[in-house]
């Protein structure tokens, strides 16, 4: 069966490193993103200038009717990396807008892989630490919300795959906005990284289950393989948390 995998969150961090792996790889893949249109920080060094294999379609998930009805025609997975950043907002607009991105936004993504047959749904979703997984805080609370999503899409059928990243903290190569040129952000997440891991092994309690960091190649490598592995998903609901993640890119 030819493979067509639909990607939201297509323009982002670490969406754009999906796109970039897909075309490499030689699977036909959708990007979605409001504009419709290729970032122009993708295009350096391509020849054309456009991804080879890689279709963009414009739509929004946050408003499902702007979503064309043949987007998932033929799609073997879609893959929702939609989100925001974690920063805790005080005010009920910036918790709304939280709850919308992290979690709105994917669970409609999820819906409409639904309503269109899609047979697996991979998402990208976020390891959210104790402290902070509490109903004031809309990053999770919207984190929450559409793993739950998921979960109901693979329990809504017997054919239903869905496959769940849950990451800590992301870093690598990455384009800000006061630099026209990619930012690889590893050196300075490093030291971070280093001392994480150092309190992980320690025996004392709470803190060695801090979760140390993952890179962004990582997660990518887990994204690749999930959307466009060709045996079925063993158990139909996958969590992948991050040491899982970790691992599993090593030994790719």
């Amino acid at each position: 069966m030819a493979q067509k995998v639909v990607v939201f969150g297509a323009t982002g961090f670490v969406g754009s490193k999906v796109m970039k792996r897909l075309s490499a790889l030689g699977v036909p893949a959708v990007g979605v993103s409001r504009s419709g249109l290729q970032p122009h920080a993708m295009t350096k060094g391509l020849k054309g200038g456009a991804l080879p294999g890689v279709e963009w379609v414009r739509g929004n998930a946050g408003k499902v009717e702007s979503l064309p009805e043949a987007l998932f025609e033929g799609a073997t997975a879609v893959v929702s990396l939609i989100g925001s950043s974690p920063i805790p907002y005080l005010t009920e607009s910036g918790f709304a807008h939280q709850v919308h991105m992290n979690g709105t936004t994917n669970a409609n993504v999820i819906a409409e892989a639904k309503r269109h047959g899609v047979k697996r749904v991979v998402l990208l979703n976020a390891s959210v630490p104790p402290p902070l997984q509490c109903d004031k805080f809309g990053y999770y609370v919207g984190k929450r919300e559409a793993a739950e999503a998921l979960e109901r899409y693979v329990t809504a059928a017997e054919d239903a795959e869905g496959v769940l990243l849950q990451p800590a903290v992301i870093y690598g190569e990455r384009y800000l906005p006061f630099s026209a040129q990619p930012v690889d952000l590893t050196p300075f997440f490093a030291p971070f990284h280093a001392i994480q891991e150092a309190v992980k092994r320690s025996k004392l309690p709470f803190v060695s289950e801090v979760e140390a960091l993952v890179s962004a190649d990582q997660v990518v490598t887990a994204l690749e393989h999930y959307a466009t592995a060709p045996e079925p998903i063993n158990p139909r609901l996958l969590v992948l948390k991050n040491d899982a993640i970790v691992n599993f890119a090593k030994a790719a």
